[in-house]
């Protein structure tokens, strides 16, 4: 098995044990049972169960090919780039509102100098910056703010929402509400 797939199957197996025994009931140990892997192999691809989880949060930032055909059946570059939101949200809302809380939890507690590091390097984010510049230019969303301005205000956005919806008591749908709070902020109406 190739080293991507093989952590891939780790992340995937310890999402599954975190949605039905809760993150903090789960250990290294639990994970490398159901991986069949032993804790050396396991920590070749994680340095800690926390890394794991700050993993599990980058993951549905990686929209790849399987999603690309979808993105592009859009009309418009807006709604490109709304389709793109709506797949990393379904993604986000899959992994259930607990696993969710402890990722944004790991992640926040993470140096900034590294997430921003992580952002320039991401074809995500790549794709997003491309996307918004094509709907400014087409007239599809304000021009006012630079494209870079847009993107750090989307993301403080979705951070929010993700955020909101993971701790809430009350059950929303995450992607209507980001998709409602960025049309307000970013259309031109």
């Amino acid at each position: 098995m190739e080293e991507k797939e093989k952590k891939k199957e780790i992340r995937e197996n310890a999402l599954q044990l975190f949605q039905n025994n809760g993150y903090d009931n789960v250990t290294i140990q639990d994970i490398c049972k159901k991986s069949e892997i032993s804790k050396h192999t396991f920590y070749y691809y994680f340095d800690s169960k926390e890394d794991l989880v700050l993993d599990l949060f980058h993951e549905p930032l990686h929209v790849g090919p399987e999603h690309f055909y979808r993105v592009m059946q859009e009309p418009t570059s807006y709604q490109q780039l709304l389709m793109i939101y709506r797949i990393v949200l379904g993604r986000y809302q899959s992994y259930g509102k607990e696993v969710l809380k402890k990722a944004i939890t790991v992640n926040m507690s993470k140096a900034f100098d590294e997430d921003r590091k992580h952002h320039k390097e991401n074809s995500y984010f790549k794709m997003l910056e491309t996307m918004m510049s094509k709907a400014q230019q087409d007239g599809e969303i304000r021009n006012d703010l630079s494209v870079v301005d847009l993107l750090r205000a989307s993301g403080v956005l979705f951070a929010g929402c993700l955020q909101i919806w993971a701790t809430t008591k009350k059950d929303f749908n995450l992607e209507e509400m980001y998709i409602r709070h960025f049309e307000q902020y970013v259309k031109i109406k």
